[in-house]
This record gives C-alpha cells, structure tokens and sequence, in this order.
C-alpha cells in the first residue's frame, strides 16, 4: 500500500492536434462548405481557340475543373457555371492577355 502512495498521479487528458483549425471554422454533416475560390492566371486567344488557366490548370470552353463548367472565354473574363450558378472571373492585369499576331490583323 505504501508503494501506491508514491507512484506519481496523473491524469488523462485528451491529444490535442495544434494543427487542427479552430471548431468555429467546422462543418457539420449537411452543412454547405464556402464557395470555391477561383484564380484566373492567364487567358490566351488565338488561332480560333481561347484557353486560360484556373488554379493552375489549363481549360478551354466546354472543360470542367472542380465540378464547374467553362462557359465563356473573352479577353481578360472567364464565365463558370457551377451548381446552377454563374461564376464571373477577372485577370488583374491586361498583361496577362495573349493573342497571336497572325488572329489581330
């Protein structure tokens, strides 16, 4: 019994994960995650097709990427059409743009 009275008492706590995000910023089952972030990177139009990269990948009209739909390339825009909704993408600069020589004349 003696023995007992010094063994070091302890208590159990639960792990917690430092890496984890704060509880305010979790979902539930059912609940709606934030909206897809988008970043248009670059548009270029030429030789009668146009292709830009979204997040890094490169699509053409028609292409999906992340469950959304390209709907329309034009200089410095991208139309996405995703869940039924109509998403508008920017560039930030029109250095960004392309077009080939031979399709501006």
């Amino acid at each position: 019994m003696l023995l007992l009275g010094l063994l070091p008492i302890t208590t159990v706590q639960a792990a917690v994960d430092p890496t984890r995000p704060p509880s305010s910023l979790s979902t539930e089952a059912g609940q709606a995650l934030p909206a897809q972030r988008w970043k248009l990177q670059s548009i270029r139009i030429g030789n009668g097709e146009a292709r830009a990269v979204v997040n890094g990948v490169s699509v053409r009209v028609g292409q999906r990427i992340k469950g959304a739909t390209v709907t329309s390339i034009k200089p410095g825009t991208l139309v996405l059409r995703q869940g039924g909704k109509r998403v508008q993408l920017h560039l930030g600069s029109s250095k960004m743009i392309k077009k080939n020589i031979r399709d501006s004349k």
